[in-house]
C-alpha cells in the first residue's frame, strides 16, 4: 500500500511513520526532509502543507493520506 504522511517528523507523525514503515511504501511529506529517519520503504519529500497545489501533486498515486499536522490559531483566545 502506498501511503502519504503529512507531518512525518512531528511528535505524532514520527510515531506513525515508524509503524507505517513496517510493510508499506510511505511518502513522508515534511518541511525538512533531512529530519526524516532512514527507514526501508520511506521516501522524504519537501512540501509546505499550506501550498495546496503543491501538496495535491504529491498526494497523487497514493492509496491513503494521513495528516498529522498540528494546527493552531495565531490569535490569542482570551
Amino acid at each position: 500500500m502506498r501511503i502519504s504522511l503529512i507531518g512525518a517528523t512531528g511528535n505524532a507523525g514520527s510515531r506513525i511513520l515508524a509503524e507505517l514503515a513496517r510493510g508499506h511504501q510511505v511518502t513522508a511529506i515534511v518541511r525538512h526532509p533531512r529530519e526524516v529517519p532512514q527507514l526501508d520503504g520511506v521516501i522524504a519529500k519537501e512540501c509546505d502543507a499550506n501550498r495546496v497545489d503543491d501538496l495535491a501533486s504529491m498526494l497523487r498515486d497514493h492509496d491513503v493520506v494521513i495528516s498529522s499536522v498540528h494546527s493552531w490559531t495565531a490569535r490569542p483566545t482570551s
